[in-house]
């Protein structure tokens, strides 16, 4: 018999990836919008099965049909949202066994902001054969570099790859322009590694659009005032 359930999400518990946006200020409202074009885009299938509404400060997902719970298991992985940690009873112990000293909390410092986002191929450097080449999410922040790729695939062993990669500015040595066969790439360079992000294979929404032009102009750019703010 049909049923439903539902799931209720903060937009914090989502990624930039998803909502293209920092996920600790954007409204539920306006992450629903985001939720709703990226299970569009990337998983249409699923998107049609879910209705996305804004409860509040939180985001609900209701499914209904035979199997309604299974869908939201389905769709807590793909959106990567944390298992539900509410304590569910209590337990009385001796509160000497858990005294800890308090630690000062680290400052946090201004937020990480946000400035661009594009879908790449990533070519690993300096070999790269065919099987090698995954697609992702390439973001620029005032503080590093992210790769997210679309998928990662599990191997025979258990091994998990390909994984993202994390790159801050205060690492990178070097930005210029390559290319991988004829594929148009942007090459990042560290001490440790080079990094090789060309051209997606088809075309993209207009704001996700890889420009590489653009993309080193404002690496360019934020390696310079990071290299102004070391020499002041």
């Amino acid at each position: 018999m049909p049923s439903e359930a539902e799931l209720t999400v903060l937009p914090g518990s989502l990624s930039f990836r998803i909502l293209q946006e920092d996920p600790r200020s954007i409204s539920a409202r306006k992450a629903v919008g985001a939720v709703r074009a990226w299970l569009g885009r990337r998983h249409p299938a699923l998107a049609g099965t879910v209705k996305i509404s804004a409860v509040g400060e939180r985001i609900r997902f209701l499914a209904r049909g035979e199997a309604p719970q299974a869908t939201l298991d389905e769709l807590r992985d793909i959106l990567l949202v944390s298992q539900d940690l509410t304590p569910t009873g209590q337990i009385e112990v001796d509160p000497a066994e858990f005294e800890i000293e308090p630690a000062a909390r680290p400052d946090q410092g201004q937020p990480e902001r946000y400035l661009l986002s594009s879908h790449v191929r990533r070519f690993p450097y300096p070999e790269c054969e065919w099987f090698d080449i995954d697609a992702g999410l390439l973001t620029l922040t005032d503080r590093r570099i992210i790769y997210e790729p679309d998928h990662v695939v599990i191997g025979e062993q258990g091994n998990i790859g390909p994984k993202g990669q994390d790159i801050p500015l205060s690492e990178i040595t070097r930005v210029y322009s390559d290319q991988w066969w004829d594929v148009p790439c942007i090459m990042i360079a560290t001490e440790r590694a080079t990094h090789r992000f060309g051209w997606a294979a088809h075309r993209q929404e207009e704001q996700f659009i890889f420009d590489i032009a653009e993309w080193l102009n404002a690496v360019r750019h934020r390696l310079a005032k990071r290299d102004d703010q070391q020499t002041s």
